[in-house]
C-alpha cells in the first residue's frame, strides 16, 4: 500500500492547495489554528519541508505539488464516500482510520501522532478486504446463527452488566428477548471479555459534507463475532446477530454500492 507521513504544516498545505475548509472525520477546529497568522505561519512551514523533502517544487512563483500528493488531497476534499473505522484493542486503546473514495481511487489516512498524517492510495475496489485487515472477524464455531432485537438502551444495558460482570443477568435479559441460551452465553463472553471490537461508519458525502450514512458496531469473541446496527434505517432498534467474514463483507460492500450510487 506504501504511503507518506505527513507532520500538520505539510498537510495543511495540501488542504490549503484544494481549498478545503475540512477533511470528514477530523475536528476541523483542531485541525486548522483559529489564529490566522498562526496559519500562515504553519503553511509556510510546510511549504519548506515539502520543497526539502522534493514534493514541492516552485514554477514561475507557482508552488507546484507532487501529482500524487495533490490528487490525494483532491479526495480527501471532496470525496463521494468517507469510511470512518475504529478498532479497539483490550489494554492498548482505540486506533481511526479514515478511508475516502472518489471514483475508483481510495485514499487511507491514518494519524500516527497528534501532528502526524499518513496517507496512503488504496484500490476502492480493495477497500472492503482493507476493512477485513482492520477488523478480522471471523465464526470459528461453526454452529448456528445467532439475532436478537433489542431496544438501543436495553442493548447497552446488557452490554454495561457484561462489562461490569453481571453476565448472569445479562444473559437472563437476552433469552427473554427470545435468544437462545447458547447464543447468550456466547454474546455476553464476547461483551465480557472481547479479543477486539470496533465500529465502522459507511458516510455518503456531498461537497464535504455528511448527507447520509450507515453504521454498526463489532465485537469479536472466542466462538465468534457479532455485528450490531440498526434493525431498519431510522429505527430505534438494534439488531444483534452472530457474524462472519462473508456476512461482514456483503453488508459493507452493500452499503458502499448503496450510498455511492
Amino acid at each position: 500500500m506504501g504511503g507518506i507521513t505527513l507532520t500538520r504544516s505539510e498537510f495543511l498545505v495540501l488542504m490549503d492547495a484544494v481549498q478545503a475548509p475540512g477533511v470528514v472525520g477530523l475536528d476541523a477546529g483542531e485541525l486548522v489554528p483559529a489564529n490566522t497568522g498562526e496559519h500562515k505561519a504553519l503553511v509556510a512551514e510546510g511549504i519548506q519541508r515539502l520543497s526539502e523533502r522534493g514534493a514541492l517544487r516552485v514554477e514561475s512563483g507557482v508552488n507546484v505539488l507532487d501529482t500524487t500528493l495533490i490528487g490525494m488531497a483532491m479526495v480527501l476534499a471532496n470525496p463521494v464516500l468517507a469510511v470512518i473505522t475504529t478498532r479497539d484493542n483490550p489494554g492498548v486503546g482505540p486506533q481511526l482510520f479514515l478511508h475516502y473514495m472518489a471514483e475508483a481511487l481510495a485514499v487511507e489516512q491514518t494519524l500516527p501522532s497528534e501532528d502526524e498524517h499518513r496517507l496512503a492510495l488504496v484500490s476502492a475496489a480493495g477497500l472492503v478486504d482493507r476493512l477485513l485487515e482492520i477488523l478480522p472477524v471471523e465464526k470459528r464455531n461453526g454452529g448456528e446463527a445467532y439475532r436478537v432485537s433489542l431496544e438501543q438502551d436495553e442493548f447497552f444495558a446488557v452490554k454495561e452488566m457484561a462489562e461490569s460482570q453481571a453476565g448472569k443477568k445479562a444473559t437472563k435479559i437476552l433469552v427473554n428477548h427470545g435468544m437462545t441460551e447458547d447464543g447468550a452465553q456466547q454474546l455476553v463472553a464476547a461483551m465480557t471479555v472481547p479479543e477486539f471490537g470496533g465500529s465502522v461508519a459507511v458516510l455518503r458525502c456531498e461537497k464535504g459534507q455528511v448527507v447520509d450514512g450507515r453504521n454498526l458496531a463489532v465485537v469479536q469473541g472466542v466462538e465468534t463475532a457479532w455485528l450490531v446496527k440498526q434493525a431498519k434505517v431510522g429505527s430505534g432498534k438494534l439488531a444483534v446477530t452472530s457474524c462472519d467474514e462473508a456476512s461482514f463483507r456483503s453488508l459493507i460492500a452493500d452499503w458502499i454500492g448503496e450510498l455511492s450510487g
